[in-house]
């Protein structure tokens, strides 16, 4: 009867660590039962064949048992050189060359003949959790996920923003954050899920959140560097809300300072210079702003901060959910009821299809990386052509170039066909948020008292304008002063109001330091249409803000005109 015979032993893979720098090899052999196995060894230890003879015995291999020496198939598979060299990238993200990104489940390389396979970073029992399987497909990422978020204005800031991470290093632009806010139930973690869903997690269960550790959120940082970081639900942070500002300041300058915390060399979790540095597009979701928590806190946000992480508002005013825009024809109950149908559908859609879009995306991105960043500039250069930065201070114009960079990221993912998204109105929607999210902040930039005259000028008149009688102007339209208070209609996609100063003047009859307040700040950012020669009228210094106009009944009626400054664009 013949003996059995050694089965295969292969010297697989010369593996180095870049974070450490150390080395080991990688050793694939037949176990029992015709299955493959295989171990990693350091590669000093191929100097002691015995030793490893031993733990392959361990390990199941089908090798003969002889206790005098290896057998001749593992002495010759471990001196043959490997077939293949491997080198575990030090972090994840792109690679210096930037014609590669390296994530948690593999990398995404253009270069196909590169010396030493490109692997992602060792395990670490902190990140070992986090989700690296794409599930589904793009088609159905774009028809399910990417379409529905176009219902919603934030949703599609928020997939721009998902986008416009991996641009941070090709445009050599900082880390920033934006925190979205809105009641409970709002929609405001399907929006985040599916801003995630680009790359990684598709489930609001394996969203990062507040209640992690400092030292945690510096690993999460790591992991999704380069991509959007998202940070679900303020509300989840172990302090009481007056104490919850401390947290979320120290969280904006550590995120955005783009490095780990410093350790002894000796500690289990000290990295190097090059693990310990990221790039991220963090985006918070709670239900209220930081300025709201900086209040409770008795303090006010520096410049610095400012810059870095802005409030952006989930809903808008006379909306109920995320979802901002409808089919037409519905009731306001259908709208509702609509609107949290399409919720629904999105959280099963990203759990359906998430991390797909991001391989399309990067590919288009290292085709030409010096082409890109040529045309992320421009693209980001339209949006500031559109800002009054003139009169933002300078954390504000800061954050500017922090929606830009959102707007660019956008239009490139709509370049690489990975998105379907209008445009011009994804510029407007982009541009209007910004704009919007500067309200509470004056020039002087300072985080608006809770009894602040433009706040309560803000919110008197978007009640104003949801409840007042204004009109739609028709081409047979007859009405005057004395029918409604103003009316409305489309000019080059905006829509422009006019009111009767008089009844604009009433409406801010108990507030007159907010009706000043209130037509400063339209005058500032462009909405209101002042007069074509000054007179003085009715009214104080809001004369200096009404004109003479004609109304439709063909009657010249002294009238406030602005564009509606509650809807993008």
């Amino acid at each position: 009867m013949k003996s059995q015979q050694p089965r295969a032993v292969i010297h697989y893979a010369n593996a180095e660590d870049e974070a450490t720098g150390e080395a080991y090899s990688i050793i694939r052999f037949c176990k029992v039962g015709n299955r493959i196995g295989e171990m990693s060894v350091p590669r000093a230890d191929l100097l002691d064949q015995g030793e490893i003879y031993k733990r392959l015995i361990d390990h199941n291999a089908a090798l003969l048992l002889t206790a005098k020496r290896p057998p001749t198939c593992l002495v010759d598979a471990l001196n043959a050189p490997p077939r293949t060299r491997i080198l575990h990238a030090s972090c994840t993200g792109w690679r210096p060359d930037l014609r590669a990104f390296v994530t948690r489940s593999g990398t995404i390389d253009s270069v196909a003949d590169r010396v030493r396979k490109i692997m992602p970073p060792l395990v670490g029992k902190n990140d070992a959790w986090v989700p690296t399987t794409p599930t589904g497909d793009l088609a159905g990422w774009k028809k399910q996920v990417a379409a529905r978020c176009a219902y919603s204005s934030t949703g599609m800031v928020l997939l721009s923003a998902g986008f416009a991470a991996p641009v941070l290093k090709i445009v050599d632009h900082p880390s920033f954050g934006i925190n979205i806010h809105a009641a409970s139930k709002a929609g405001k973690s399907a929006l985040l899920v599916s801003a995630a869903s680009i790359a990684t997690v598709g489930k609001e269960s394996d969203l990062p959140n507040w209640a992690a550790t400092p030292a945690a959120r510096g690993e999460i940082c790591r992991v999704y560097n380069d991509l959007l970081l998202p940070l679900n639900e303020v509300g989840l942070a172990e302090k009481s809300k007056s104490r919850i500002y401390d947290q979320f300041r120290h969280a904006i300058y550590s995120i955005c300072e783009g490095r780990d915390r410093q350790r002894h060399s000796a500690s289990l979790f000290a990295t190097g210079a090059h693990a310990s540095t990221q790039r991220n597009i963090f985006v918070s979701t709670a239900e209220h702003s930081v300025d709201y928590y900086a209040r409770l806190a008795k303090a006010d946000r520096d410049e610095g901060e400012l810059a870095r992480c802005i409030d952006l508002a989930a809903t808008r005013p006379g909306f109920e959910t995320v979802i901002d825009r409808f089919p037409p024809g519905l009731s306001h109950e259908e709208k509702t009821n609509w609107a949290h149908r399409q919720l629904s559908a999105l959280h099963d859609a990203c759990a359906a299809h998430h991390g797909v879009a991001l391989e399309p995306y990067l590919r288009y991105l290292m085709r030409d990386p010096k082409a890109v960043r040529r045309q992320a500039r421009r693209y980001m250069d339209e949006f500031i052509q559109g800002v009054p930065t003139e009169r933002l201070m300078g954390a504000l114009k800061h954050a500017a170039k922090n929606f830009s960079l959102i707007y660019a990221g956008g239009r490139l993912a709509i370049d690489a066909g990975v998105i379907d998204f209008n445009e011009e109105r994804l510029l407007k929607i982009i541009r209007w948020h910004f704009l919007a999210s500067t309200l509470k902040h004056g020039r002087g930039g300072s985080s608006a008292p809770k009894g602040d005259a433009l706040a309560k000028g803000r919110k008197i008149l978007s009640k104003s304008l949801r409840g007042g009688s204004l009109r739609q102007r028709g081409r047979n339209s007859t009405f005057s002063e004395t029918d409604c208070e103003g009316f409305w209609f489309i000019e080059n996609g905006r829509k422009k109001i006019v009111v009767h100063a008089a009844a604009f003047r009433k409406w801010f009859e108990q507030e007159p330091e907010s009706r000043v307040e209130i037509l400063r700040w339209l005058r500032a950012r462009g909405f209101l249409v002042p007069p074509q020669t000054r007179s003085h009228g009715a009214g104080g210094s809001s004369g200096l803000e009404e004109r003479t106009l004609l109304w439709p009944c063909g009657r010249l009626v002294r009238s406030v005109v602005f564009y509606d400054p509650f809807l993008p664009g």
